[in-house]
């Protein structure tokens, strides 16, 4: 029984990395605290149960102090323009793991799947004043 449940914990585990993400590189990140890591440095690896969240592309880094005082907070955005903001903690279990930019949705998409959920346009023509109103209804 332990070892079967041992193996369904590890299953839902995600590899993650404890980089420091820079301003300029362009890229895109998700973000989680290490639940758990596996060998010694400089062969460590890094692992998470936590749900991975994705912040973007890091905009700006705000660090001081420093030795056991010190502290940094790292300042994404998403293709959306939202800010999302990442504390480091002082056990350093802070980790990322880089990733594709997002695509961004289409009106129609997002009309459908946030406001009219329940409202089904496709087989209306494209010219049906009806399906224009379901579409922008933002």
């Amino acid at each position: 029984m332990f070892f079967s449940t041992y193996l369904a914990s590890r299953m839902t585990e995600t590899q993650v990395y404890r980089i420091c993400p820079v301003v300029s590189d362009g890229k895109f990140y998700e973000y989680a605290e290490c639940t758990r890591k596996e060998g010694r440095w400089p062969n460590e690896k890094w692992f998470t149960t936590n749900k991975l969240i994705y912040v973007g592309r890091l905009v700006k880094i705000a660090q001081g102090g420093y030795g056991d005082g010190g502290w940094r907070t790292d300042y994404f955005e998403d293709e959306y323009g939202n800010e999302h903001k990442v504390d480091y903690n002082y056990f350093g279990t802070t980790c990322f793991r880089e990733v594709p930019q997002r695509p961004i949705p289409s009106l129609q998409d997002l009309s459908r799947n946030i406001v009219k959920k329940h409202v089904d346009d496709l087989h209306l023509k494209t010219d049906n004043p009806l399906r224009a109103i379901i579409e922008d209804s933002f």
